[in-house]
């Protein structure tokens, strides 16, 4: 082989490797010394062709690199073991919650010395449609197209945008979970998701004839683990039920 050919053949394969056409760039290019022909390895080059001179055929022939397909870790911690750690401390929950790690809201502490977290979403839900079952007076104008509940002879609403509203039901919520006539439910079914529930017999202002109680329940698994998700009133069948077979809807 002349050197004149050899240099043209060197020439040739770096052109074709950093053409932008063909959308291929090389960080790196090694020539190997002492053999017949070149070979150019590409380095450091994710999902895109490489071009590899044959030493032996003399030809260039086209590799491609699989991508990395590997997913990354994007589960999430269960909130309710991490706040309800024997060692866990208030400042500390707080330093999570300033880093993102727990959402930002109200961290409850029951008569069991759980832990739970009340959010701004959830406690505004909770106002709204159950607020007037814990006291609060502050009604909303009636939508004559929605529905009643069995529990309510005409729907209630409550205004869950006054900030007083939402601190009496927060505490009304930190009331009932403390107090010493509250049943402890462990391990139970709320909607299908694993929680862990307070019950109490004490009427805070429902109306109702089929009040028989109010239920308080936290998620302990999934998405919303460690949340407070639950307050509504119970009849005597939801009590029984629950009783029973350890489920509330």
């Amino acid at each position: 082989m002349s050197v004149k050919k050899f240099l043209f053949g060197v020439v040739s394969l770096i052109t074709s490797c950093i053409n932008p056409e063909k959308g291929v760039q090389c960080d790196a290019l090694v020539v190997y010394k002492g053999h017949p022909s070149v070979e150019i390895i590409k380095k450091s080059i994710s999902h895109q062709p490489t071009y590899i001179n044959n030493p032996r055929t003399r030809r260039v022939s086209l590799g491609i690199q699989q991508p990395n397909t590997q997913q990354p870790n994007t589960q999430q911690p269960n909130i309710w073991q991490l706040i309800n750690r024997d060692s866990v401390n208030l400042l500390e929950l707080q330093e999570l919650q300033n880093s993102g790690v727990i959402k930002k809201g109200r961290i409850l502490q029951a008569k069991d010395n759980k832990k739970m977290l009340l959010t701004k979403k959830s406690l505004e839900h909770l106002t709204l449609n159950h607020g007037h079952d814990l006291g609060v007076r502050d009604f909303l104008p009636r939508n004559p197209n929605e529905r009643k509940t069995p529990y309510q002879s005409k729907y209630l609403k409550t205004n869950h945008t006054n900030p007083e509203n939402l601190l009496h039901v927060s505490n009304t919520i930190e009331t009932i979970i403390n107090s010493v006539d509250t049943e402890i439910f462990e391990n139970i079914k709320i909607r299908g998701t694993l929680g862990h529930g307070y019950v109490t017999r004490k009427n805070y202002g429902s109306n109702s004839s089929l009040y028989r109680g109010m239920f308080i329940g936290v998620h302990t698994e999934g998405e919303f683990s460690g949340q407070l998700m639950k307050c509504q009133p119970m009849s005597l069948k939801d009590l029984k039920k629950l009783r029973l077979n350890n489920t509330i809807q």
